[in-house]
């Protein structure tokens, strides 16, 4: 493209700003990107591999996540959130034979349990242990289901 430079006309490429977003759509988008680096390389994974990975440059990941153990936490948050294979179970057809039903919930819960080991797993394995400071982890008991116990009569 030909572009004003100095007074005169240049061939040189300019420079194209990725399409605006806001920084929890730029949040979300990066961790999309880093999960499946996590679950390769643990915590040893660079933010520039990550940044690579998002199609973004490196500034750009510190410009929504103060730092990698920020990125690392944001990752770990999502993995352990049980949100998506409650919305893969809530989609399982009721009109459907049990036992494929059946299947298709314990397919689910494999793959959701499968992503969460590799994550979880890879981040305890190379000495990430989230920015918590030791606290209770304010993930545990966020994937409570919102039906009582099995066997427990309900409130009427």
């Amino acid at each position: 493209m030909l572009t004003p430079h100095a007074g005169h006309m240049t061939d040189t490429p300019t420079r194209r700003r990725a399409p605006g977003m806001s920084a929890e759509e730029r949040r979300a988008m990066i961790v999309a990107a880093a999960l499946p680096l996590i679950a390769e390389y643990g915590a040893a994974v660079t933010t520039a591999r990550i940044a690579r990975a998002a199609g973004i440059g490196e500034a750009t990941v510190f410009r929504v996540f103060k730092d990698k153990d920020d990125v690392l936490d944001a990752c770990l948050a999502t993995a352990t959130d049980p949100a998506h294979v409650l919305r893969e179970l809530a989609a399982i057809p009721l009109d459907e034979p049990l036992a494929d039903r059946l299947v298709q919930a314990a397919e689910a819960m494999w793959a959701h349990l499968a992503r969460l080991g590799a994550v979880v797993g890879t981040l305890h394995a190379s000495g990430h242990r989230g920015g918590n400071g030791g606290r209770a982890s304010p993930i545990r008991g966020a994937g409570k289901p919102p039906w009582p116990p099995c066997g427990t009569a309900s409130p009427s």
